[in-house]
């Protein structure tokens, strides 16, 4: 269970602020999962069926005036965890990098009949999703990957209903619904991010679930 003292946003600066990334490959708990998945507008467990012959052209990043040439992976969806209803497969854009050129940290490759967990992005101003990160992506061979969807499905009941979350009868859950809201609020998404208020009774709840919660030191960041 993720505790307080492993939530990885810092709750008390409530200003949206981008996540800093220096050089190297990110850990696997650099970003907890309820804050993937709070970021995330689609996550699935599909795999990789095949890439579309065709690039697409579409700017960089939301905002950019600079385009760039993305290929698409095809991706059967096996299990929607957080997606439309009846959807079937998901379009996955991503840059190839240029032929001996490292980028650091790497930025995730859909590689064909590659099977997992991914957490997508709309792109915005195209009709395909992206995955930014490596950890964007749970494989299925990863050892705990059967826990890791649980905590998803966890999640996902968070963002379709949060006040029956954050009323939840555990103290842990009311955490963990707090945690997740609080990632969505502060996740940069685009240059004309602005800060809003959020529902009055909603920011009561999700005050009293971090009171409640327990803020003993922990190092483990599950």
């Amino acid at each position: 269970m993720l505790r307080a003292s492993t939530l990885f946003l810092a709750i008390p600066a409530l200003l949206v602020a981008p996540t800093i990334v220096r050089g190297g490959t990110l850990p696997a708990d650099a970003l907890p999962i309820p804050n993937r998945v709070a970021a995330a507008d689609v996550v699935i467990v599909g795999q990789v069926l095949h890439y579309e012959e065709k690039m697409v052209s579409a700017p960089t990043f939301p905002g950019s005036t600079t385009k760039a040439d993305y290929k698409i992976a095809v991706i059967n969806v096996r299990d929607p965890l957080i997606a439309p209803k009846g959807i079937k497969t998901v379009r996955i854009g991503f840059i190839p990098p240029p032929p001996m050129v490292f980028v650091s940290p790497p930025p995730f490759q859909p590689a064909l009949a590659q099977e997992g967990i991914f957490l997508l992005k709309k792109h915005g101003a195209a009709d395909f999703y992206v995955a930014p990160l490596m950890l964007n992506f749970i494989d299925k061979k990863n050892p705990n990957f059967d826990k890791d969807v649980a905590l998803i499905q966890r999640c996902a009941k968070i963002k379709a209903d949060p006040k029956t979350s954050l009323k939840a009868k555990s103290a842990d859950d009311r955490f963990l619904a707090a945690a997740v809201l609080l990632a969505g609020y502060r996740t940069r998404t685009g240059p004309s991010d602005k800060t809003e208020p959020i529902d009055a009774e909603q920011s009561k709840l999700i005050l009293e679930a971090l009171a409640g919660a327990d803020w003993t030191p922990s190092t483990d960041f599950t």
